[in-house]
């Protein structure tokens, strides 16, 4: 395991005879001049009783870095903030601290710093320049960082770049004036505010795969809302039986109560999905019919939330893919409850039950043959198909129930070369929130609202409290955001 220490190096640093230096720069020097002779008599009250404690609980420490200031010569700057810098306790502590931890401190090394160690708008910056290229965060496994000698701007400069450097590697340590040292979460407070911010963003996309790598990395939240940010994930892409796995492990470790109820309410949502169940035909009994249909609502339901936050994350392509989807499956459930006929079968054994309803309507076969596309089979459930049946019902029979159904045809039909040019079909074309806005000519909160309209028509629960990413969402935002 790689250990590493870093410290700013203040004017407190380095005693001698038990005192501090007046003069740190040129007293200093002299010390360094005759150090085996004064060395005796030196002490580092505050990085020596830090590397002891780190050496308590590591074999070797990897590197010591010391940042000491080194401020331009006279007039350039006042001779008795110039005479007040590190530079030379940096190179007395090297030669010190080698001596007093000998082969347990492998580098020791010394960081200048040629400017003025109060200036907030100096210190930031280098130590956000200095810090990946001295001490390389994948190389090392822990950083120790003792924001304690040095100035107010150092120490702000440095924390604050170890942390955005090394993350949850830092442990900070605080050493007190009788050499007690104890250790800080500093990083963590810093981290977590970070985090919130985070997870409040990748809420808002519902980008739970990421949430879940905020929440381990600021070590923020339980188990279970890490447990519960996998089952959204996995739900996302229709995963029903792993993100059953997930929700079960959370409701295992969520505490009891309400919590642990609206969980439950969740994995509630999920069974109907899980259960195995076969298309009726045209001879199944109305119970039979009953309940596919329920499982089809339920499953347009979730395509209709999964569409919602495809929008919401910006995913244009997947938006147009879950948008035909929708199209093609209400088209067949539309013609199943009117006709309690399958448009389940395939190009090689055919569709039985869908051409035995056709067949039973003399009109609208005579209808479908005089529409159809050139070359295409009227005994074949395809969108067109579908869709000419839906206008017939609509614009001759007076179904107004889909007629929400109908009149998104057209958009439908706009949007359909957009799609066949993209990657979900059989191009390479972006896609884009203009460009179906610009083919839909409308905004997408209203297209949106219209395809919830034609859901709710046909019954198809589309509400917020059914919508299982926003009540994950709810729950994860309280516990974690606030």
């Amino acid at each position: 395991m790689r250990v590493a220490y870093l410290a700013n190096v203040g004017t407190r640093d380095v005693l001698y005879r038990g005192k501090l230096l007046y003069k740190p720069r040129s007293e200093g020097k002299e010390l360094l001049d005759h150090y085996d002779s004064v060395k005796s008599k030196l002490s580092a009250p505050i990085i020596g009783a830090g590397l002891s404690y780190i050496l308590q609980h590591t074999e070797k420490l990897w590197y010591v870095w010391l940042f000491v200031t080194d401020q331009p010569a006279p007039p350039a700057t006042p001779e008795s903030y110039w005479e007040n810098d590190t530079v030379e306790l940096g190179e007395l502590l090297q030669r010190f601290l080698h001596d007093e931890f000998g082969e347990r401190v492998e580098h020791i090394g010394c960081i200048p710093m040629p400017f003025n160690p109060a200036d907030y708008n100096q210190t930031l910056p280098f130590f956000q320049d200095r810090l990946p290229k001295i001490l390389p965060p994948e190389e090392v496994d822990i950083v120790f960082i003792a924001p304690v000698g040095g100035t107010d701007a150092c120490n702000v400069g440095l924390t604050i770049n170890a942390v955005r450097v090394y993350r949850n590697k830092c442990q900070f340590i605080y050493v007190m004036p009788n050499g007690h040292v104890e250790p800080l979460n500093l990083h963590l407070e810093i981290l977590r505010d970070w985090a919130r911010q985070e997870a409040k963003a990748q809420l808002e996309r519902h980008d739970y795969a990421a949430l879940r790598l905020t929440l381990e990395e600021a070590q923020l939240g339980e188990s279970w809302h890490l447990r519960l940010c996998n089952y959204v994930d996995r739900r996302i892409r229709f995963d029903f039986e792993k993100a059953k796995e997930e929700i079960e492990a959370a409701i295992l470790s969520a505490p009891a109560g309400g919590i642990k109820l609206e969980l439950k309410h969740i994995e509630e949502s999920l069974l109907p999905f899980l259960e195995g169940q076969i298309p009726p035909t045209s001879s199944s009994n109305e119970e039979a019919w009953f309940k596919w249909f329920n499982l089809q609502r339920l499953l347009l339901g979730e395509l209709f939330f999964n569409l919602q936050l495809k929008a919401d994350r910006g995913e244009w392509v997947d938006f147009l893919g879950r948008f035909f989807r929708l199209h093609e499956a209400l088209l067949r459930l539309a013609f199943e409850l009117e006709t309690r006929h399958s448009t389940k079968g395939n190009e090689r054994d055919g569709y039985p039950d869908f051409e035995k309803a056709i067949n039973a309507d003399p009109e609208l076969k005579e209808l479908l043959k005089a529409n159809k596309n050139k070359d295409e089979t009227i005994l074949r459930p395809t969108t067109y198909i579908l869709g000419q049946i839906i206008k017939y019902w609509v614009k001759e029979k007076g179904h107004s129930e889909y007629g929400p159904l109908e009149g998104m045809r057209l958009v439908f039909e706009a949007l359909s070369p957009l799609r066949n040019k993209s990657i979900i079909a059989h191009g390479y074309q972006g896609v884009s929130r203009e460009h179906i806005e610009a083919k839909a000519k409308m905004p997408m909160e209203k297209l949106i609202a219209k395809i919830q309209d034609m859901l709710s028509q046909m019954g198809v629960p589309t509400d917020d409290s059914k919508n299982p990413y926003v009540l994950a969402r709810n729950i994860l935002k309280k516990e974690i955001v606030g």
